[in-house]
């Protein structure tokens, strides 16, 4: 199921093991900008939180462009 999930309550506490490559964001955000997310970012809920497992570039990039929400 997909949901569409505010920016401000993913759990981010995986962040820092992901590699990060500025080229590879540069052209995800020009993909998004052209078409949106496409692949919805993966997680779970534990407790109440949803924890991001998947999708911290495509995450990096709705912030730069002010998303309210993603999928």
């Amino acid at each position: 199921m997909v949901d569409h999930v505010e920016i401000s309550s993913l759990d981010l506490r995986y962040e820092d093991c992901r590699l990060k490559s500025s080229k590879t964001e540069k052209e995800l955000l020009t993909s998004i900008l052209e078409r949106g997310i496409r692949d919805p970012l993966q997680g779970v809920d534990v407790k109440g939180k949803r924890i991001l497992l998947d999708g911290f570039k495509r995450y990096r990039c709705a912030i730069r462009l002010h998303l309210g929400s993603v999928l």
